[in-house]
């Protein structure tokens, strides 16, 4: 049986389950007795969650969730609610996501805002049912515990963790697809949407810094990601202008931030830095402005 195949018989969907079950498994018992492979086990997670949704028939998926959920919860229930169950879900949704040649950069938030929330949703029933505080593990880990503003490191630490998940899950299975002929799909068309998200996201960081200010820099990083996905669309071949435009970008953030970060309380000061993925926007959609106005008068010539 080849691993990246995919699989037709129901002999051919359960082995292919069993066997990324027994990975999963064996990952999950080692980090009971070696803490530091937990960082191996929430990157393989989605995986392997992604590649049975693509191999494999979707009405076996439930099968492979309730294996690896019941045998993982019996071994270590807090890390199979945070880690487990919500890499398993985000990996059904990449994997189908990738089968209907959703954007890539769509795949990537999505799921990473999927993951992210599942993972939140899950702390509360972590600490009833095994009276752990997952969050409080996290921060004495990295020697955070006392410190003040701890909601928001935890809100970043989560979202971080998710988004790295995604990317490795994208990478590798970026590559294996290639293999087949296949290929994730990418914006072919409206290659401006990704600067109008930067643009929209950095100014509704305001409104959230005021109120709801733990989840201010999560849309801050969202709107990043967004930006420095608009910069592969930028026409390098015009270097003059790209030097000034991005000369004078950085001369404005500089300026901004230089000026602005003393006024603004303590825990919200780096938010500044969302006139990053806005100015990036900005030109984005000049950039495109541009290449429209150029192509029309190639056209008419």
């Amino acid at each position: 049986m080849q691993v990246f195949k995919k699989q037709d018989s129901l002999i051919k969907n359960i082995a292919y389950m069993g066997l990324m079950t027994a990975v999963n498994v064996i990952f999950v018992i080692l980090t009971y007795f070696i803490p530091f492979l937990l960082f191996v086990l929430v990157f393989t997670l989605p995986l392997c969650s992604a590649i049975i949704t693509y191999y494999c028939k979707k009405m076996y998926f439930p099968l492979y969730v309730i294996a690896v959920g019941t045998i993982c919860f019996l071994i270590d229930p807090a890390d199979t609610l945070f880690y487990v169950i919500p890499s398993l879900l985000t990996g059904f949704v990449f994997g189908i996501s990738i089968e209907f040649k959703i954007p890539s950069i769509f795949i990537l938030v999505f799921a990473t805002l999927m993951q992210f929330g599942i993972s939140l949703l899950t702390i509360p029933l972590i600490n009833y049912v095994s009276q752990r505080d997952i969050v409080n593990d996290l921060a004495t880990m990295f020697h955070l515990s006392n410190y003040q503003y701890l909601s928001y490191v935890k809100y970043s630490f989560i979202f971080f963790v998710s988004f790295a998940q995604i990317i490795i899950t994208y990478l590798v299975m970026y590559s294996e697809l290639e293999k087949f002929g296949l290929k994730i799909n990418v914006l072919s068309k409206w290659k401006i949407i990704p600067s109008i998200m930067a643009i929209s996201l950095s100014i509704l960081i305001i409104p959230f810094a005021f109120l709801v200010p733990e989840l201010s820099y999560i849309l801050l990083y969202i709107a990043t990601i967004f930006a420095f996905d608009s910069l592969v669309y930028f026409d390098y071949s015009k270097v003059k202008l790209m030097v000034i435009e991005f000369g004078i970008s950085a001369f404005a953030i500089i300026f901004f931030f230089a000026g602005l970060y003393r006024f603004i309380p303590t825990p919200l000061g780096l938010l500044l830095l969302g006139i990053i993925p806005l100015i990036i926007g900005v030109l984005g959609i000049v950039n495109y402005a541009l290449f429209i106005h150029h192509n029309k008068g190639i056209m008419n010539n």
